[in-house]
């Protein structure tokens, strides 16, 4: 809830804010290898869009298929009690 929170907030002030949500996924997913590539290709689209980079991203976005594999280790990690 607090990124949805976070994002309803700042939308409210007229800020930007891309909310990215990953069903079945925690918050700390980001430092989880199978889904590194994934972070990365979205912070390259979001840092193009303010200006800060040019052109497409230069990494691979996953598949559905490695997005769905990522998560279900990320679940089993986590239902054997890993932080």
């Amino acid at each position: 809830p607090h990124g949805t929170n976070f994002s309803k907030r700042a939308r409210q002030l007229n800020v930007r804010s891309d909310l990215h949500l990953y069903p079945k996924v925690g918050h700390t997913f980001w430092r989880r290898a199978g889904f590194d590539d994934e972070l990365i290709y979205v912070l390259d689209e979001f840092l193009t869009s303010l200006g800060y980079m040019k052109g497409p991203p230069t990494i691979r976005r996953p598949s559905s298929e490695e997005m769905e594999k990522a998560t279900t280790q990320e679940i089993a990690r986590t239902s054997a009690g890993g932080d």
